[in-house]
């Protein structure tokens, strides 16, 4: 995912496990998804249970291809940066 020149929204840039048609075209602004809440607390993260995820809003194709009897998802920042989605 690519953080957005104004800061807003992170886009999808490369994809494992979703269409490739979500490349440039589905974007996260502040707090949506996991790697808004990687990007915005600067610290790796580890989702067991998306269905019970309370620390940021689940996107609905998340919800569907990461069910409970699926497995983990983790993101974690790539590169350092002083940078947060939106005005924080």
């Amino acid at each position: 995912m690519l953080l957005s020149e104004d800061k807003t929204r992170l886009t999808v840039h490369d994809c494992l496990g979703f269409p490739e048609s979500m490349i440039g075209n589905f974007s996260l602004v502040e707090g949506q998804g996991l790697s808004t809440y990687v990007v915005n607390n600067k610290i790796p993260a580890v989702v067991a249970d998306f269905a019970s995820e309370t620390r940021f809003e689940v996107p609905p194709i998340v919800r569907e291809k990461w069910s409970p009897r699926s497995r983990h998802s983790r993101t974690s920042a790539t590169k350092k940066e002083t940078s947060r989605i939106g005005n924080a």
